[in-house]
């Protein structure tokens, strides 16, 4: 039987959307992250892995904007600094292609 605890549904919908970022599939994961967002007050994993799924996407700014919120609320860490160095290389990437 499946479990009606809001936080059980979203560690089930973090799961399914992990599962999808291996597999690069970044729009699916997408999908099942908002929806987690919206079952109950996102968790630390819930905000990385939407970072991690912008960032996949090549949505650097999307990407920065959650991390920001995700460091403003959980503090900064290793993991966090790492996406934002990774922001911040696609952000390079993307300029320099750009005026190619």
């Amino acid at each position: 039987m499946a479990s009606s605890n809001p936080q059980d549904v979203q560690d089930d919908l973090c799961c399914l959307a992990s599962g999808y970022l291996r597999h690069a599939e970044p729009e699916r994961a997408l999908v099942f992250l908002l929806l987690a967002m919206h079952i109950a007050t996102p968790t630390a994993r819930v905000m990385l892995l939407l970072g991690k799924c912008f960032i996949a996407q090549k949505s650097e700014q999307k990407a920065r904007i959650v991390l920001e919120r995700y460091e403003r609320t959980f503090g900064s860490d290793k993991i966090s600094g790492f996406l934002l160095a990774k922001c911040d290389r696609l952000a390079k990437a993307v300029g320099g292609a750009r005026t190619a």
